[in-house]
């Protein structure tokens, strides 16, 4: 007798942005087979609506979607837009075919730490004839042999080239990054950021909006996960993302040039375009934060997604942000991404009362020239520090920097913990950076710029229970997905109670399908299912509800609805193998023996890292040899 294969997944890596559409989807793909009864205490069918009344109903008005593109402000904005064409935002993303190369050609296997090897094929750009970029890994054995292997063509670039690249490949309709990435202070191939040398996703770790937010303008997007086929409506960060939607400055101003003179000064009228420095100073920070803003969890709050920010806003009209627990890892070693966290332990921003931000240093639209960045930097110090400078001699300062470089002193390259090849700057502005003492840890589940008490409280909870249910799930940790459920539950309701749960958050599928999740935890079968099915009348692809049906489907051998969902996730994402995976093991309890060899000989096309599916697949295609054949397996724990 063979057992079913496992279905195995590989958690995101520790990222400050983590989708939430994918708590319940993690608890099936991870082997959470049940371990209580189906037969469970099931609450009353969810169709009888208790008299209770509903929170969260109505969803926000939609945000402003008046975009034209960066192209457009180029008419009047000519020489920013010039200038700003070199900056790292104006470089952020970039298709490969069209791609400033900075890359080096590999000629052979790369030297990667791990037991697989990994291959780059890069192809010029020549006549009629753009650039072309593959990537290959090859899965092999303990003795070195080779498993299987996968190549896929790579269409985005992702990142200006400083400090290194991030790759994306684009398949139907979603994108996936891949286990290659481009370093270049060392001017090497590697793995990318969060892939573990012996086990990673490969090229199965999905990127959603969630993912693109500070890396693209704006996406073409049929919902969080999938994409038009071009991905995007402006690739890089363009113009709108720090002055808001432009349609009605242009029109503004194209009517105020056709207006006499006379006429004119009597008009009393405002540009509409945002002007950042005619923001309060948290407002123009927060034009900046939304993406330099190093946070341990961001979730949209409700009926919110990340491309909902507009200039002019603060984070909490947008986000809930919990403050990371710490914000130094170890001395002289940062998370990457935590410029704004550094920069508030700095005196400088404490003298300043708050005065000081990031544009009193940095201009968004250009970034100094080699050779002027010294003086440009140390003019920035001098605003401040012009009566009271440096107190060393002039000798002893130069002899630390030939440039008379104020943050060479004060503002030192630091290791970044969770980047391998890359360094950044001490944004502590430190006085004296080798005596420092370490960076204070911060209390955890803190709402960052005291947005606590602004924000109502059912948001906090909600983000609070949605964030433990994302550890809960990675975990398995039950006690905490309780907890979680506490959290996410309206005040007076009952959290075992689905139908008052399904009657009081009407439309929030978040919050539904983490309840879900977390009863599925629990081992609650009967009560998760009324949950995922009302999100999936919300949202008919829910692949967190899917999947979850699927697995209760399967434990209640209710084999026909449950092989029905699993296909509905192989067509939403046909490139999941875990997906694949999945509806092999119940094709083959359904005596689909042909079928279920076909679908998880699918998964180890997309993910040869699946050794279990491997090996049950090598004893199927024995039993199937030897006709030797029964529906009725064993599940894998």
């Amino acid at each position: 007798m063979i057992s079913s294969p496992k279905h195995q997944a590989y958690p995101n890596s520790a990222n400050w942005r983590h989708s939430l559409v994918g708590i319940g989807f993690l608890l099936t793909i991870v082997g959470c087979n049940s371990e209580k009864s189906a037969d469970a205490k099931p609450t009353e069918s969810a169709t009888t609506t208790p008299a209770v009344s509903r929170v969260r109903a109505e969803l926000p008005a939609q945000r402003d979607q008046s975009f034209v593109g960066s192209e457009a402000c180029r008419e009047c904005h000519a020489k920013i837009s010039e200038v700003y064409d070199q900056h790292p935002m104006g470089m952020s993303i970039s298709q490969v075919s069209n791609m400033k190369r900075i890359e080096q050609p590999a000629a052979d296997w790369l030297n990667v730490a791990g037991p697989d090897k990994y291959r780059v094929n890069l192809e010029e750009a020549a006549a009629n004839k753009p650039t072309h970029l593959t990537h290959q890994q090859l899965h092999l054995a303990e003795d070195g042999s080779p498993l299987g292997e996968v190549t896929e063509p790579i269409a985005f670039a992702i990142g200006s080239g400083q400090k290194g690249r991030a790759y994306f490949v684009f398949k139907d309709q979603m994108l996936f990054q891949s286990p290659i990435g481009w370093y270049t202070a060392k001017n090497c191939w590697d793995l990318s950021p969060g892939y573990n040398p012996v086990r990673h996703p490969g090229f199965q770790r999905r990127i959603d909006e969630s993912c693109l937010y500070c890396h693209a303008g704006r996406v073409d997007s049929q919902n969080s996960q999938q994409f038009a086929s071009k991905v995007d409506h402006e690739a890089v960060i363009g113009c709108e993302r720090c002055h808001g939607p432009g349609e009605k400055h242009i029109a503004y101003q194209r009517n105020l040039k056709n207006t006499p003179t006379s006429q004119s000064a009597t008009t009393k009228s405002v540009d509409p375009i945002c002007n950042p420095s005619d923001l309060t100073a948290a407002q123009r920070e927060d034009v900046c934060n939304q993406c330099h803003l190093q946070a341990e969890q961001v979730i949209p709050r409700f009926g919110r997604s990340f491309f909902d920010f507009r200039p002019g806003d603060r984070l909490e009209d947008v986000f809930v942000v919990f403050s990371s627990s710490t914000r130094q890892e170890s001395r002289g070693s940062f998370r990457a991404v935590s410029h704004v966290e550094q920069m508030r332990e700095s005196r400088c921003y404490q003298a300043s009362q708050e005065k000081m931000g990031c544009i009193s240093c940095h201009d968004p639209h250009q970034v100094p020239e080699p050779q002027l960045r010294v003086e440009q930097f140390r003019l920035s110090c001098l605003k401040c520090h012009t009566e009271k400078g440096c107190s060393l001699p002039d000798d002893e300062r130069k002899a630390q920097s030939p440039e008379d470089s104020c943050i060479d002193c004060h503002m030192p390259k630091s290791d970044i913990s969770n980047v391998p090849h890359t360094a950044q700057t001490d944004h502590r502005i430190l006085r004296s950076p080798k005596t420092a003492p370490e960076s204070k840890n911060i209390k955890a589940w803190t709402v960052v710029d005291g947005a606590g008490d602004r924000l109502p409280a059912w948001e906090i909870q909600r983000a609070r229970g949605l964030t433990m249910m994302i550890t809960a799930v990675k975990k398995r940790d039950t006690a905490m997905a309780i907890k979680a459920r506490e959290y996410l539950t309206p005040e007076g309701i009952d959290p075992l109670d689905s139908r008052q749960v399904i009657a009081t958050l009407a439309n929030d599928c978040d919050s539904l399908s983490a309840i879900a999740s977390s009863y599925w935890l629990e081992g609650l079968f009967a009560n998760a299912r009324p949950l995922w099915e009302k999100t999936l009348e919300l949202q008919p692809n829910h692949e967190t509800a899917l999947s979850g049906l699927t697995q209760i489907d399967l434990d209640a051998n209710d084999l026909t609805s449950a092989e029905r969902n699993a296909k509905k996730l192989t067509d939403f994402a046909p490139a999941e193998a875990t997906h694949w995976a999945q509806l092999s093991s119940i094709q083959w309890k359904m005596s689909k023996f042909d079928d279920a060899i076909k679908a998880a000989e699918t998964a180890l096309r997309l993910d040869p890292n699946m050794d279990d599916t491997r090996d049950w697949l090598k004893q199927a295609k024995q039993k199937l040899a030897e006709g030797s054949l029964t529906p009725e397996l064993d599940t894998q724990n």
